[in-house]
């Protein structure tokens, strides 16, 4: 991406911050922009104000940022990504769930965030002089308990796999019974799908899955939102869950994509 296309992303997310939540006309509270851009504040306040307690120019580039600080403690660089997506999107949801209180509790709120992320200075600067710099692969010392924890047995893998895939039947079984009509040509084309799947899994028991079977899946899984979206019946009133749900599903296959890449790029680097 470099400098040119994060800056844009960042100019793009501040504009937009202030154009949904700055309009006199508008019943959200005006300091929502603290939620909704969290991290990237907290990030900046924390390693401006470490420079400025070092007696170094808040302006002088370092690896202070919140990434390094986490490579240091013994995470994998997708750990660290993975946390940081971790820590944003439940920023939002209280930027969601926050969104019509008054700004003093907005602000409070995030002065929490604040004070829980701001430590001592002087000892982390101390504790980072006293660790080794950080290796190739992002281990620079002994990982604490529960990341070893989390990467005994590929956890985080095997768990985002499980919950994605409860997740995903939970949707599709749901709403295509909780619906408020099913029309008849998206009636017809499922009974279709349904008796062509059904076909090849008598004929192909035990393969993976063909390309026909993928379509058949893709087919379903896009008419069942469209029926949710459409024609919500009951769901209608559990639109907040349902957005969840998803974000739920995108992070697990996000999650599972990344530590699945990073494993068979470990084991390539011990084959080598």
């Amino acid at each position: 991406m470099g400098d040119g296309g994060s800056q844009f992303l960042g100019f793009s997310a501040g504009v937009l911050a202030i154009i949904l939540t700055q309009e006199a006309s508008t019943a959200l509270s005006p300091s929502l922009p603290l939620l909704i851009l969290g991290l990237p504040i907290l990030d900046t306040v924390m390693v401006m104000g470490e420079r400025i307690w070092e007696g170094r120019s808040p302006f002088v580039a370092d690896r202070n940022h919140l990434h390094y600080k986490l490579l240091a403690r013994g995470m994998h660089h997708y750990e660290a990504v993975f946390s940081i997506y971790l820590i944003q999107t439940l920023l939002v949801a209280a930027a969601y769930f926050l969104r019509y209180e008054p700004d003093w509790v907005i602000v409070g709120t995030y002065a929490g965030v604040l004070r829980r992320a701001a430590r001592d200075p002087e000892a982390r600067h101390r504790a980072r002089l006293e660790s080794p710099p950080p290796s190739a692969d992002g281990d620079a010392r002994v990982a604490p308990p529960w990341i070893q924890w989390l990467r005994k047995d590929q956890r985080i893998l095997r768990t985002s796999y499980y919950v994605a895939l409860v997740a995903i039947l939970a949707y599709l079984l749901l709403g295509s019974l909780l619906v408020a009509r099913v029309p008849w040509d998206v009636g017809l084309l499922s009974s279709v799908l349904l008796g062509l799947v059904l076909v090849l899994f008598a004929r192909r028991r035990g393969l993976p899955f063909s390309i026909v079977e993928r379509a058949s899946a893709y087919i379903a899984g896009a008419s069942v939102v469209y029926l949710v979206q459409a024609m919500p019946g009951v769901l209608e009133g559990f639109r907040l869950y349902r957005n969840l749900l998803f974000v739920a599903i995108a992070a697990c296959v996000a999650s599972a994509f990344v530590c699945r890449k990073s494993a068979s790029r470990s084991r390539r680097w011990t084959t080598s």
